[in-house]
């Protein structure tokens, strides 16, 4: 393997993305360092240590592996031929037995000419010899060129720090040179130990001056869009998801049925699908309660959030694979569900015919995206979890955008505002008789 001469802001961070899932397995890091002698290649391996950096002999200690981590293009999802780094693990503690380690291996696909500036994507997935297998992922940018930290001034601006601080604004601004060199060396260092940072770089990287502010475009939902296409090109996106069908639904195999999208909240997540069935709509389904419609009910991972682009593609399946009508697709959903109601709206204004969103709230800049579609929104009058102010202020944006959104506040309700919500036969009987492209009734 040849030396990387290309320039990766962050090229060493591939390192983490494996980190805690090899802890687990009783393995500690060691980042391998790859340099050229003599036209060749050779590996020197550093250790960190409690205290300091040590070199590692010639004679590895027993069991190392070496891992190679290719990187994914942000474009075409090609490799970047010799790119990316080595990483060796080994006993967490020296004198302990860690189970055996079978082979690392990541996700890359076929070698592109050259490396272009933008984001990256390492994963890595550790298979151990007598356990099920970890995968972590992280994202990479690569800079245009390469920077000289220590030769680049931070432009005079204003700083301001909390008074909390004790530090008076007039000392502030006579040595905020001093602040702003911490400041630098802070980002410097950033640059190759955090993962946020490259998040954030390669969303500013991707994002144009006329773009707007908005949460649909902040750079991690950049990321995480580019990662859910990432799993589509290598085939490897399965949502969870309960279907219920309607009565009468096999009985006429020409008729189309309007499809409900219901999302969970935070109560719900996780890798039990059973667990969706808890509350709400996918509970009352449980219990035997019929409805006219084709009903979804997918699945979010534990401490993820719901991705927009993810449910577009989940309706795109079903709208192949069951007899749908894309003219009445709905979307309803609580607290978090709720949130992602919003935004799965915002993010694809063309797809539904109607919103109901519980407990929740959405991105006031952007409501203008969804002026067309009916909304009726629901929330409790003492939420303390999401204040129902935030949903006002929803529906008042609408309102000022020219849309006439229904509002009901629950006057003796908190957070659960959804058990009367989908208990009620109204809400079933307004989203029947909306239809894309048709003003609310």
């Amino acid at each position: 393997m040849r030396t990387s001469t290309h320039k990766f802001a962050f090229s060493n961070l591939f390192l983490l993305a494996a980190q805690n899932g090899l802890q687990d397995l009783g393995y500690r890091f060691i980042p391998g360092v790859w340099e050229p002698a003599n036209g060749k290649s050779r590996q020197a391996h550093l250790c960190r240590g409690k205290q300091d950096w040590r070199r590692l002999t010639e004679n590895e200690p027993a069991g190392i592996t070496h891992v190679r981590a290719p990187l994914e293009h942000p474009h075409d999802g090609k490799r970047a031929p010799d790119v990316g780094a080595d990483l060796c693990v080994c006993p967490r503690r020296a004198g302990t037995q860690a189970p055996p380690l079978r082979h690392a291996t990541s996700v890359s696909e076929k070698c592109r000419p050259q490396p272009s500036p933008g984001r990256y994507g390492a994963v890595v997935r550790i298979v151990p010899g007598n356990g099920a297998p970890v995968e972590r992922r992280l994202t990479l940018f690569r800079q245009p060129a390469a920077l000289d930290w220590s030769k680049w001034q931070w432009p005079a601006f204003r700083l301001d720090l909390p008074p909390e601080l004790g530090v008076n604004p007039v000392v502030l601004q006579r040595w905020g040179d001093k602040l702003a060199e911490y400041l630098k060396k802070r980002l410097a260092k950033s640059a190759s130990e955090d993962e946020e940072s490259a998040v954030l770089l390669a969303g500013l990287h991707e994002t144009l001056p006329e773009d707007p502010v908005s949460h649909r475009l902040s750079p991690l939902e950049r990321d995480r869009r580019w990662w859910f296409g990432l799993k589509q090109k290598l085939g490897r996106v399965n949502t969870p998801y309960l279907l219920y069908l309607p009565p009468g639904y096999d009985e006429d195999p020409t008729k189309r049925w309007p499809l409900l999208l219901f999302l969970h909240g935070t109560f719900e997540w996780g890798s039990n699908l059973e667990q969706v069935k808890a509350r709400a709509l996918p509970m009352l389904i449980a219990q035997g309660r019929q409805f006219p419609f084709v009903i979804v009910s997918p699945l979010c991972p534990a401490d993820e959030y719901w991705l927009p682009v993810e449910l577009n593609a989940l309706l795109d399946k079903l709208e192949a694979e069951c007899r749908v009508d894309p003219d009445r697709v709905y979307c309803t959903g609580l607290s978090m569900g709720a949130y992602a109601t919003w935004e799965t709206a915002i993010e694809f204004p063309a797809r539904f015919a109607a919103l109901a969103p519980v407990c929740g709230a959405g991105d006031l800049q952007e409501v203008q995206r969804i002026k067309h579609i009916p909304v009726w929104v629901f929330h409790g009058a003492h939420d303390e979890l999401v204040p129902v102010d935030r949903a006002r202020e929803m529906v008042d944006a609408l309102r000022k955008a020219g849309a006439k959104p229904l509002f009901t506040v629950y006057p003796d309700a908190d957070h659960d505002a959804w058990t009367r919500t989908y208990a009620s036969r109204r809400l079933y009987d307004w989203l029947s008789a909306q239809r894309r492209g048709r003003s609310a009734r």
